[in-house]
């Protein structure tokens, strides 16, 4: 469960949450980003203290490191956060957000939420290579926790010397037991654009990847060989 929603709420007056994702760095690392929003209509102009939100992360059997914001005004706060921690080697990770809704500034957390980062990212490199483009993806694929996938990389071609038609690229991508997908970009000459995807899976299944372009008779696409990937979990 990579992606995360974790929540704290005390009334409409006085909620945060943070909506991101987890990903493995090695064995016993982590790193997380996305969004916290909070909303605090507490009035402490009569105390030595302001409202704060507490963002935490660590391993399942560790202890939470916190970011620490300050809302302010009667209008929801948004935050950009990313960070990075450390765990037992395959440790899932727990993520829980405070505020200090106490009378005297005492921090109360809503529920954690537990997120599995993943196996080792493995390496993908579909290609295709036709007379007028080349066109590859250079790039990784990793286990989303049990039931998702991540897929990063570059998807690319290479004009050839005295070719000037106007053409499509494509990167197609499946699960084991899925249906293709793709994503496709038109291009004139030579050409590069970073492709990210997060989809669904069944537990236990791998990737099928493939790239083409549309060189064929009347536009019709042609590929180069799939490329298969399993996805373990764990390191």
């Amino acid at each position: 469960m990579p992606k995360v929603l974790v929540q704290f709420h005390e009334g409409s007056q006085v909620k945060a949450s943070f909506e991101g994702v987890v990903d493995p760095k090695g064995a016993d690392g982590y790193v997380f980003s996305g969004t916290l929003r909070a909303t605090c209509l507490l009035d402490r102009s009569s105390t030595d203290f302001e409202n704060m939100v507490e963002f935490g992360h660590g391993g399942t059997s560790g202890e939470y490191t916190y970011l620490e914001y300050r809302p302010k005004g009667d209008e929801e706060n948004v935050w950009t956060v990313e960070g990075e921690g450390k765990r037992l080697k395959n440790e899932p990770v727990d993520l829980r957000i405070g505020m200090n809704t106490g009378l005297s500034g005492q921090f109360h957390y809503g529920e954690k939420v537990t997120a599995t980062p993943g196996g080792p990212p493995q390496k993908i490199d579909p290609w295709f290579r036709h007379r007028s483009r080349d066109v590859d993806f250079e790039g990784t694929a990793w286990a989303d926790g049990p039931t998702g996938y991540v897929i990063q990389g570059r998807l690319s071609s290479k004009m050839h010397e005295g070719s000037w038609e106007s053409e499509k690229i494509t990167f197609g991508y499946k699960t084991s037991s899925g249906s293709w997908e793709y994503k496709t970009e038109s291009v004139s000459s030579n050409y590069g654009v970073d492709i990210a995807i997060r989809g669904s899976r069944k537990e236990g299944d791998g990737l099928q990847m493939i790239v083409g372009t549309t060189s064929g008779t009347f536009n019709r696409y042609e590929y180069g060989d799939e490329v298969s990937c399993s996805l373990p979990s764990k390191f």
